[in-house]
């Protein structure tokens, strides 16, 4: 933890992380916990102190590294309850789509049994300003509660309301993939062909 690890993205906190995850009897070891938590939350912001395009190779540092963090937060800190109240508030404060997303998959993994769970998930696809972190979470309650009552159904609702087309796209792909042996479902994908190409020609 003591070690400059900027110039290796880091990797010496991240691998802190991993190894605390290994610790028994945390309490054994003073306050490095709580310092290593806070270090590695504080990375969920990290930052370059100069200009960098969005599709720079600074710009891939930048998220890897406020991803990572996010990564090893949720695995280390799993059963601490305010874990996943701070993944919340990365969902819904968080400035960075990446973090936001990195997020979602974190709580929607990890946190999967936390009663209201599937219902915070719905209103992230509404309300989250970015197609991507939509995007993750149509894929993960796709995936993750498919055998719930009403999935598909919502997933059909998706694809036919939403205003993005890659989030449009995502819920097809899942239903192609989790629902192909549903009755009517080719059928259904073949109209939504026609349908899109419409929607793109009248774009047009």
């Amino acid at each position: 933890m003591e070690q400059e690890g900027e110039e290796e993205k880091f990797l010496n906190l991240f691998l802190a992380g991993k190894c605390l995850f290994e610790v028994r009897s945390r309490h054994s070891i003073g306050d490095v916990e709580e310092r290593l938590l806070n270090r590695l939350k504080d990375l969920t912001g990290y930052d370059l102190g100069y200009y960098y395009g969005s599709y720079s190779n600074e710009a891939d540092r930048v998220r890897e590294i406020r991803t990572k963090a996010v990564e090893v937060v949720a695995t280390t800190w799993r059963d601490e309850n305010s874990t996943y109240i701070w993944l919340k508030q990365r969902v819904v404060s968080d400035e960075d789509w990446r973090v936001r997303r990195e997020a979602v998959r974190q709580i929607a993994t990890g946190w999967k049994y936390e009663p209201g769970i599937l219902e915070l998930l719905k209103q992230w696809v509404v309300s989250d300003q970015s197609w991507s972190v939509r995007s993750e979470v149509v894929g993960q309650i796709a995936t993750g509660w498919k055998h719930e009552p009403g999935i598909l159904e919502l997933l059909k609702q998706w694809v036919v309301s939403d205003e993005d087309w890659r989030v449009r796209h995502e819920a097809v792909r899942q239903i192609a993939t989790g629902w192909k042996h549903e009755p009517g479902i080719l059928e259904l994908l073949k109209q939504w062909v026609v349908g899109e190409c419409d929607m793109k020609r009248y774009d047009k």
